[in-house]
């Protein structure tokens, strides 16, 4: 009789096991298991040959059983003694922010309905927003802005959770918004940004050191993010990373040799800043990561699933609080430097 392979054991021990997606490639492409390879079942026996040696295969179905125990059993008989089914399948695997997700499909709710039914509510006309517009989660820039002066308020933006501010910024209008903090809140914002008339969205936020890259503060441009957080996923098929639109990448190259520091990397992108354990970051360590943020991973999905133009900057300021006078940002907060790098981009791209 076929064995079955728990969840709790496959996180426990992961690279122990050689998983085996049994499925058609249409319910793989929607949505499979992190590491599954994709072999058919009417397949299966003429590729046993690609299991690595000194793995145990696992063989994975929709809900579990079924169709996977029967790769076990095909296993079985081509001297895999110890292969497993996995239990609950891809469907038990799945957590409920993966599951019944349809990328392609519309959305009912839309940021043009909210939009247009606050301007009614609100008796607003329909304004549109500067062509560049800036995400400032901290809110340090704003309110450095309006306490030079520099901002005044944009009257047609209604969105019923945040004000937005309109400045010049060496000859480019830039409309920002302060204080949207996390993945979920930040692209919210950038829905109704670029409902409003936004062409790009640059969003600077304040990250925690993962890789010692010199001591902070400097910024990284982010070209790709660990998708650890969950608006991503209501936006993109699961995956690793979020990835920067390469032709804005390209665009900047070599906008920032002189100025502040800017590094180009990866970033982790949390929903949990005090769930960073010493594993969560030394694993984060290992592939490369060189910072922790909370919103580059969403902000790059939505990117790409509704093909606009976003770049996400993080602004390394702090080693989370593990040393005596950390989150120093510099020069007025840090919004001398940030501006500077904005300004950077804005000329390469707006």
């Amino acid at each position: 009789m076929a064995q079955m392979l728990t969840l709790a054991a496959l996180a426990g021990a992961p690279t122990r096991f050689h998983l085996i997606d049994v499925r058609d490639a249409n319910d793989y492409a929607a949505a499979h298991v992190t590491g599954a390879v994709h072999i058919p079942l009417a397949d299966l026996e003429a590729r046993a040959g690609e299991i690595p040696a000194g793995t145990t295969p696992v063989t994975i179905c929709g809900k579990g059983g079924g169709r996977s125990a029967e790769g076990v059993d095909i296993l079985n008989r081509l001297g895999h003694p110890h292969a497993l089914w996995l239990e609950g399948g891809t469907n038990g695997w799945l957590a409920p922010i993966l599951a019944d997700k349809h990328h392609d499909a519309p959305s009912a709710f839309t940021p043009e309905s909210l939009l247009r039914e606050a301007r009614r509510q609100k008796g607003a006309e329909a304004v549109a927003v500067p062509k560049v517009c800036l995400l400032d989660p901290d809110g340090d820039i704003v309110r450095q802005l309006c306490a030079e002066g520099r901002a005044r308020r944009h009257d047609g933006w209604v969105c019923y959770h945040t004000e937005m501010w309109v400045f010049d910024l060496e000859g480019h209008e830039i409309g920002v918004v302060g204080c949207a903090v996390g993945a979920s809140f930040a692209v919210l914002v950038a829905e109704e940004m670029f409902a409003s008339g936004c062409e790009l969205l640059i969003s600077v936020t304040s990250s925690g050191q993962i890789s010692p890259e010199g001591t902070p503060p400097y910024f990284i441009l982010i070209d790709r993010a660990w998708r650890d957080e969950g608006t991503s996923y209501h936006y993109l098929p699961p995956s690793d990373w979020s990835a920067a639109p390469e032709q804005l990448l390209s665009r900047l190259d070599g906008a920032f040799e002189d100025g502040p520091r800017v590094l180009i990397g990866a970033t982790w992108t949390t929903d949990a800043p005090f769930r960073e354990t010493e594993a969560a970051i030394a694993a984060a360590r290992s592939r490369g990561i060189l910072a922790v943020e909370m919103e580059a991973a969403a902000l790059y999905a939505f990117a790409r699933a509704r093909d606009q133009d976003v770049i996400c900057l993080a602004h390394v300021t702090n080693q989370m609080g593990t040393i005596e006078g950390d989150f120093e940002k510099g020069e007025a907060n840090g919004t001398a430097d940030a501006l500077a790098v904005v300004s950077r981009i804005a000329a390469g791209l707006g």
